[in-house]
């Protein structure tokens, strides 16, 4: 212990108590706490150590042989008796242990910022974290945590934790309003809220499930969905999913109006069951080119969906690239818009073969949004195809120049792929010298492959919003872009009451 007594004596002193009885206090405070720590005592060896001897009025002698006395009986602690000391403090002994904390935050050279970081978790849980920051503050006007701080010597991490306290509103003044913990460098691990994350899935996508619950480090939820003789559908969720978060993970590929219903009937059992929150998250969303009445007697399926889905209590919805944005506004509920822009944005960069000198086409007018927006992004020319004035519904015309360059026709989804097999054509027979194709939503209907190993297309990107495994088994022109990473993000994100629009211009491959 002699290597911790020196460097107590040899903490700054100022002016006011001989340096010979402050060095003897000092080694007396030591041995005092040291005593208490060797019976096991702890929150009483705490409680010493935070207490001011009578040293007169000035305090900066005190202030510097308490911190190294209170830093030596913090680290003594082990983890699992933090808790229990804490609830054996009182309110002024937890002010005050707060207080000490924060000097040692200052000093990062001196004491271990892990072991005040977990102390300082735990006296946060015991008495609320507005009320001790502003109680050190009136406390200890010297230190003046949100004026002096830029002149401290304080490590980063520290500094953000500080500064964020600091900023956060009084719970006792406005007590409405909920406490949350800053995002740090400290630790990648964040505290979760009162409830946790559930993530079940349907029968439609389960490896896109799987792959969504993975990047957040959960498992699945035992979900049963199994069919009777007559094609009824039964649900049973194999765990509590009571005050839960709840997420539910269902695609829409071939059995679209099973799925639709399948979703339905798991959202009422998560409701039935008492989920705090019950989110349908849709990667592909269904019957999306049913979104307006474009001829008479016509239905607009998207609405019914979104009825169906907010009727069965569905509180939120999350989705992937929708035909039409205004989609959105068929729900009463708030619908988080994913974008696979940065993904495709990546694949372009990665994959396209002298992507610089290419195309960005948009196959027909609908598509001209996205297409601009990643010709934009890569600082690509752009071209469009579309209906020629005069000429038959099936003729095309191309607005743009591709001689001699490659292009990349975009689409949100490939159906029959005719109409990228079209636009292919349309562009090599213009003077292209090659054409590769991306899409969102491989649905690649019955016909789609032949089509599609018949055209001029030299390949096709679509991400794995649905299943397409078996048709790239047969047609080496597919590649798939894995878009789990954005969902299991904006679901954490979504958790946290964090924005979810930072999604919309990057990738999270270094959230985990």
């Amino acid at each position: 212990m002699d290597d911790v007594d020196d460097a107590l004596v040899g903490l700054p002193r100022s002016s006011g108590v001989a340096p010979q009885q402050l060095d003897a206090a000092v080694r007396a405070r030591a041995a005092d706490v040291r005593n208490l720590l060797f019976r096991g005592s702890l929150a009483q060896a705490i409680s010493t150590a935070i207490h001011d001897p009578p040293f007169g009025e000035d305090p900066q002698p005190i202030k510097d042989m308490n911190t190294g006395v209170v830093m030596e009986a913090l680290s003594a602690a082990k983890a699992a008796d933090m808790a229990q000391v804490v609830k054996q403090l009182s309110q002024p002994e937890l002010d005050t242990l707060m207080k000490f904390i924060y000097r040692g935050m200052a000093s990062p050279e001196l004491y271990n910022s892990a072991v005040l970081l977990a102390w300082h978790e735990k006296v946060v849980e015991a008495a609320g974290l507005a009320c001790i920051v502003r109680k050190v503050i009136q406390l200890n006007e010297r230190l003046k945590l949100e004026e002096e701080l830029p002149r401290v010597k304080v490590s980063e991490a520290a500094k953000s934790m500080i500064q964020f306290i600091t900023a956060t509103p009084d719970p006792i003044t406005q007590p409405n309003k909920p406490e949350f913990v800053a995002e740090n460098q400290f630790t990648k691990k964040q505290r979760l809220p009162t409830n946790t994350i559930r993530i079940l899935a349907g029968n439609s996508h389960v490896a896109f499930a799987r792959s969504v619950a993975a990047h957040i480090g959960l498992e699945l939820s035992p979900c049963a969905v199994i069919k009777f003789a007559n094609r009824e559908t039964s649900v049973t969720i194999g765990e509590s999913v009571r005050d839960e978060d709840v997420y539910i993970i269902q695609s829409f590929c071939e059995t679209v109006n099973d799925s639709v219903v399948e979703l339905a009937i798991i959202i009422d059992a998560c409701r039935r069951s008492s989920a705090r929150r019950v989110t349908a998250v849709l990667p592909c969303f269904p019957y999306a080119r049913a979104d307006k009445k474009d001829r008479p007697r016509a239905p607009i399926a998207a609405r019914l969906v979104a009825s169906m889905l907010t009727a069965a209590g569905a509180d939120r919805i999350v989705t992937m690239d929708l035909h039409a944005a205004q989609i959105q506004g068929f729900f009463d509920v708030p619908v988080d818009h994913l974008y696979s822009e940065p993904w495709v944005l990546r694949y372009i960069r990665e994959s396209v073969p002298g992507y610089r000198e290419a195309v960005v086409v948009a196959p027909d007018a609908g598509g001209a949004k996205r297409a601009t927006s990643i010709a934009d992004r890569l600082n690509l020319p752009f071209a469009l195809i579309t209906r020629a004035a005069g000429r038959s519904s099936g003729a095309a015309a191309l607005v743009g120049d591709v001689r001699g360059r490659s292009c990349i026709v975009v689409d949100d989804m490939a159906d029959s792929c005719a109409t990228l097999d079209r636009a292919a054509s349309l562009l090599v027979a213009a003077g292209a010298s090659a054409v590769y194709a991306v899409a969102t939503h491989a649905i690649l209907s019955h016909g789609s492959a032949d089509v599609l190993a018949h055209s001029k297309i030299v390949k096709l990107a679509v991400t794995n919003t649905i299943p397409h495994e078996d048709k790239k088994l047969v047609n080496p022109k597919l590649d798939t872009i894995d878009v789990s990473a954005t969902f299991a993000e904006a679901i954490r994100r979504a958790h946290f009451g964090e924005s979810v629009s930072w999604l919309q211009d990057n990738i999270p491959e270094n959230a985990w």
